[in-house]
């Protein structure tokens, strides 16, 4: 074999190698990309605590109601425009709560309507309680949009309410804000309940329990008060606060 032919096979050679070596080393190919989801929403009112203004559903790009799940895959829905302030008709949600369980401090928020928001955040990894989702079993954090069917995910979830400003006085957190490591308080549990064109196009979103010896649906409800750019929360006190939200794919 001669010297040049030496040569070429050996440039062959390492060209195949570094081939093989980014091959090897290439990153996985990235997930589809997640698309916003418009939403419509219905309440149901198991308990009396959280329940519509019986106006009807809650439709995307009606009186003053939008939002969906976002690109990273979280609630993000808006009952109203958020302020009463801006004379735009709008929707509202009633919210009822009982005696407080364990010390809460006045003033509290009535029972009434109110302007409202609802966001979600994903729960720990770890966060994998039985009793859920038919099989037992709740999946691990991700996309509510990809929840398959018949199975659940839980998440944290916070009910902002307004009363009278542009800025969401009222918190209810389950197991989100100040609450978020607070094992006294509910999750919420988002269970994919129908599909259409082979992904998730319904979703019910109701409390989970405390834990196996603890059927409650608690949460804990917060004051926040903005001044000169610093906002104080006060933790109010601990409510029973079952609810059922429906939300559906909005229709193009």
């Amino acid at each position: 074999m001669t010297k040049k032919t030496l040569s070429i096979v050996a440039l062959t050679l390492m060209i195949s190698l570094a081939a093989e070596a980014r091959a090897f080393g290439a990153k996985p190919p990235k997930p589809p990309a997640i698309e916003y989801e418009l939403l419509d929403v219905t309440i149901d009112c198991p308990g009396g605590n959280i329940c519509s203004d019986n106006a009807g559903e809650y439709v995307n790009g009606v009186d003053g109601v939008s939002g969906g799940l976002d690109v990273n895959g979280n609630i993000n829905f808006n009952f109203s425009v958020n302020s009463p302030s801006t004379g735009v008709s709008s929707r509202q949600v009633s919210f009822a709560f009982g005696d407080p369980i364990g010390v809460a401090s006045p003033p509290m928020p009535g029972t009434g309507t109110y302007y409202a928001t609802l966001r979600s955040a994903p729960a720990p990894e770890d966060m994998f309680p039985v009793g859920w989702c038919g099989d037992g079993n709740a999946i691990a954090s991700g996309p509510v949009q990809n929840i398959p069917l018949g199975r659940c995910q839980f998440v944290q979830l916070v009910f902002a309410l307004y009363t009278g400003s542009i800025y969401p006085r009222w918190r209810l957190q389950f197991h989100s804000g100040e609450s978020a490591s607070d094992e006294n308080t509910s999750y919420a549990v988002v269970t994919c309940t129908a599909t259409a064109g082979g992904k998730c196009s319904e979703w019910l979103v109701e409390p989970s329990f405390i834990n196996s010896q603890n059927a409650a649906m608690l949460v804990e409800v917060a004051y926040a008060n903005a001044r000169g750019g610093q906002t104080t929360v006060t933790r109010k006190g601990y409510f029973n606060m079952p609810f059922r939200l429906t939300l559906f794919a909005a229709q193009p």
